[in-house]
C-alpha cells in the first residue's frame, strides 16, 4: 500500500506543484502594462513669452500631444523672482465656443488690452509679469479624457491612482527666467523691452525639450507670436553665450527658422551713442530735479537720430525714458536734463545705459557708489572717475577730482534749448497673414522625449509601459527546470538503469 501512495504521489502530485509556478511565470510574461509609476509628458509647451511690456504681453503653447486640448480646463499661474506664491492668471476666452487647440497647432494668449493687427488670440490674461525675472505655469486642472490611463493589452494589468497635482503640473509646461546664469542652466536669461524668449528649434522640425528652461529658451529680439515654427525668425548670431547653447545649436537651411517674409529687408543695425558724463548732485541755486544730467556724445562720422533709443537710470535700470525725434550730428555732446526726461540718479549708488531700439545695450556706464556734491562722473581717458568740472554738451576736462567735496563755487550752466519730445518706441513693421479660425495646421514631430526610467527589475517601454526584466523571466524558467530535475532525479535514475537493463 505505502508503494501504491509513492506511485500515486510521483505520478499526480509533484507535477501539480510545478502548475502554480508555471501558470505565475506565464502570468508576467504576458503582463504588459503595469503603470505605477508612469511618468507623464508634456501635452502642451510654451514655445514664446514676452513680458513686462502691460498691455503687450503674451504667451504661447504648442499642442504637443496627439489629441485635440480644451484649453477652458487648463490654468495658467505666475509668480516673480522673489517669490513662490503663485498668482492665477484667469483666461478669458474671446469667443467661449472656441476654447480648444488641434494636436499640432498653436495657441496665443494675451494680456489685456493686447491688439495687433492679423493676430487670432485664443484668451486673455490681466498683465504683470515681470521682465526681470519670474517664473509662468500652464497646466490641466484635471486629467484630459484622453490621457486617462490606457486600456493595457490582453492579459495585462492596471493599477490606477487618482492624479496628484504634480501629475498634472507634469502634463503642461513650466518657464522660469531671471537675471543670472546657474550651472544647472535651469533659468532662462533675462530680456527687456521689445524682446522675448523663445523655444529653440531642434533642426529637424521640432522643437527643444530638455525639460530645463536655460537650455530650452534664448532671447529673441523679434518676437512672433501666432506664429509656427517654420516662420519663427532664427538666427544663431542672436544667440548670446547662455549655458554654452550656442556651440549646441547650429543653424539648418531646412529647419525652422526661415523669415517670416523672405521679401522684407533685415532688420536696421544702430549705430552705437557713447554716454560720457552723469552730473548727480547739483548744488544750490541749482536742483536735482531741474538739473541733473547725463551727457552723450556721437562718435560716428555720420549723424544719428535717436528717435527709439532708450535711456535707462538706477543699479537695477528701474527708470527709463525713450527719445524722439532728436539728432546728434557727428561729434556733438548733448546733456539730457532730468527735467526733460524725468530720469533719477541717486545720490548713494546708479548707472546709466543706452538701449537701441532692437533693445540691445550699446553703452553703459560704470556704476559709481557714491556722489560728491558739484561734481560730475566723467569718462575720461577711457577711466570712470569723478570731476570738479561739470561740462554739459561739451567735451570733458580733468581739473580736480573726487573724493573730498570740492570748495569750488557751484557751476550754474543752462542746459542747450534741444529737448528730446517723448515718443512711443517704432516698432518694426512686420507683414503677417490673418490666421483663419479653425485652420488647418501641420503637423510637426512631437519635441524630444525625454529618457525612460529602468532599473535591475523593471523597464519603460516607449509607450510607457513598464516591464518585467527579460532576464528575471529566464532565471525564473531555469529554476522551474532545475527544481523538476531534482524532484524526478530518482525517476529518472531508475528509468535510465531499466533502458540500460533493457539494452544488455
Amino acid at each position: 500500500m505505502g508503494k501504491f501512495k509513492s506511485v500515486v504521489s510521483n505520478i499526480f502530485l509533484k507535477p501539480l506543484l510545478l502548475i502554480p509556478l508555471t501558470l505565475l511565470l506565464v502570468f508576467i510574461a504576458q503582463s504588459t502594462s503595469l503603470k505605477v509609476e508612469a511618468s507623464p509628458e508634456s501635452l502642451i509647451l510654451i514655445t514664446e513669452l514676452q513680458t513686462g511690456q502691460g498691455s503687450s504681453e503674451f504667451l504661447e503653447v504648442e499642442n504637443v500631444s496627439n489629441s485635440e486640448l480644451d484649453l477652458s480646463q487648463w490654468a495658467l499661474r505666475y509668480h516673480g523672482a522673489t517669490s513662490t506664491n503663485w498668482t492665477t492668471k484667469t483666461l478669458s476666452f474671446y469667443n467661449p465656443t472656441e476654447t480648444t487647440i488641434s494636436s499640432g497647432e498653436r495657441a496665443l494668449i494675451t494680456s489685456s488690452g493686447y491688439s495687433e493687427p492679423g493676430l487670432n488670440p485664443i484668451a486673455s490674461f490681466t498683465s504683470g509679469l515681470a521682465d526681470t525675472g519670474g517664473v509662468v505655469q500652464i497646466y490641466p486642472t484635471s486629467v484630459p479624457g484622453d490621457s486617462a490611463v490606457e486600456e493595457p493589452p490582453e492579459g495585462g494589468v492596471t493599477v490606477p491612482a487618482p492624479p496628484t497635482q504634480t501629475d498634472l503640473e507634469a502634463l503642461g509646461d513650466k518657464l522660469s527666467w531671471g537675471t543670472t546664469d546657474p550651472p544647472a542652466c535651469s533659468i532662462a536669461p533675462k530680456h527687456t523691452d521689445g524682446q522675448s524668449l523663445k523655444r529653440f528649434p531642434s533642426g529637424d522640425g521640432a522643437i527643444v525639450d530638455t525639460g530645463s528652461s536655460g537650455k530650452d529658451f534664448y532671447v529673441s529680439s523679434s518676437p512672433s507670436p501666432d506664429s509656427i515654427d517654420n516662420q519663427d525668425p532664427f538666427s544663431i548670431d542672436e544667440v548670446k553665450n547662455y549655458c554654452g547653447m550656442p556651440e549646441e545649436i547650429t543653424e539648418d537651411p531646412q529647419a525652422p527658422g526661415a523669415p517670416e517674409n523672405p521679401g522684407s529687408p533685415p532688420p536696421p543695425i544702430y549705430l552705437r551713442v557713447d554716454i560720457t558724463e552723469l552730473f548727480v548732485d547739483p548744488v544750490a541755486p541749482q536742483a536735482d530735479t531741474e538739473d541733473e544730467y547725463i551727457e552723450l556724445f556721437n562718435p560716428n562720422p555720420e549723424s544719428i537720430n535717436l528717435i527709439g533709443y532708450k535711456l535707462q537710470t538706477g543699479i537695477n535700470s528701474t527708470y527709463s525714458y525713450t527719445f524722439g525725434d532728436l539728432v546728434l550730428q557727428s561729434g556733438e555732446y548733448y546733456a539730457l536734463s532730468r527735467k526733460d526726461s524725468g530720469l533719477t540718479l541717486s545720490n548713494s549708488s546708479s548707472k546709466a545705459r543706452l538701449l537701441d531700439p532692437n533693445g540691445d545695450i550699446v553703452f553703459e556706464t560704470e556704476p559709481y557708489d557714491k556722489a560728491y556734491q558739484a561734481q560730475s562722473w566723467q569718462l575720461y581717458g577711457g577711466v570712470w572717475q569723478w570731476s570738479s568740472s561739470p561740462t554739459p554738451s561739451a567735451a570733458n576736462i580733468q581739473l580736480g577730482s573726487g573724493g573730498a567735496a570740492t570748495s569750488l563755487a557751484a557751476k550754474t550752466t543752462k542746459l542747450p534749448s534741444k529737448t528730446a519730445s517723448k515718443a512711443k518706441k517704432a516698432k518694426k513693421a512686420t507683414t503677417k497673414k490673418p490666421k483663419a479660425k479653425k485652420a488647418s495646421v501641420t503637423k510637426k514631430p512631437k519635441a524630444t522625449k525625454k529618457d525612460k526610467k529602468s532599473n535591475a527589475f523593471s523597464y519603460t517601454d516607449d509607450n510607457g509601459t513598464t516591464k518585467i526584466q527579460p532576464y528575471i523571466l529566464w532565471g525564473g524558467g531555469a529554476l522551474v527546470l532545475l527544481y523538476a530535475l531534482w524532484e524526478y532525479r530518482l525517476d529518472l535514475l531508475n528509468f535510465t538503469r531499466r533502458f540500460r537493463g533493457r539494452g544488455s
